[in-house]
């Protein structure tokens, strides 16, 4: 019975073949096997992973200001709100929506003067590794309007355009919770200085 059960698999792997037979041994065993790696993502399965997501995220970190600002103000704190829609697709996904965050310096020793805050609201767009992968690697940039706002005897306000760019990694702690640390540079459009600064931040995302 071990016998017969041998000569079946040889037969169906073509090893029992003549030299001048239509498929050679190899690609014939090869043929044995890939129908399960072909397989391994049935289609239900793979139309789950490429669903539409709404996907909200919260980080919060520091900023280290360079240039100009740093004559007033070398530090400060943000947080940060993200929405979007993410699609993904095997090997990357693409992100749009909306990013709003909140600012504040610290003012350098010697400084008169109240705190500065600064708010900010615009687009996002990310673009970044796919389902194929545990992790999550990507790059985004926004753009939209901040509003400087300075603290004091009188509290001053100006609207001024600002754009951000950076770099994030996330990780799952769960099916749909992420965990990441992020990466940007934000730049601040003032007509009487830019104002720049680097952003390391923690984040949490939430994939529904």
């Amino acid at each position: 019975q071990i016998a017969a059960e041998v000569a079946r698999l040889l037969e169906a792997a073509g090893l029992n073949r003549e030299p001048d037979g239509d498929e050679k041994p190899a690609s014939a065993i090869k043929g044995l096997f890939s129908s399960a790696l072909a397989n391994e993502m049935s289609p239900e399965e793979i139309k789950a992973a490429t669903a539409l997501r709404f996907e909200p995220s919260l980080s919060a970190g520091g900023v280290v200001f360079i240039g100009e600002a740093t004559d007033y103000f070398r530090y400060g704190a943000i947080a940060s709100l993200q929405l979007g829609l993410r699609k993904p697709w095997k090997s990357w996904s693409l992100s749009a929506g909306a990013r709003i965050s909140g600012l504040r310096a610290f003012n350098d020793s010697g400084v008169s003067g109240g705190p500065l805050y600064i708010s900010t609201a615009g687009a996002n767009l990310q673009i970044g590794t796919g389902y194929s992968r545990l992790y999550r690697f990507s790059a985004a940039a926004s753009g939209g309007v901040a509003v400087i706002s300075v603290t004091g005897d009188e509290t001053l306000h100006k609207a001024v355009p600002y754009a951000d760019a950076g770099i994030s990694i996330q990780v799952p702690v769960r099916k749909t919770f992420f965990v990441g640390f992020d990466m940007r540079c934000l730049m601040v459009f003032d007509e009487d200085m830019l104002i720049m600064g680097m952003a390391p931040a923690l984040s949490l995302s939430k994939e529904f």
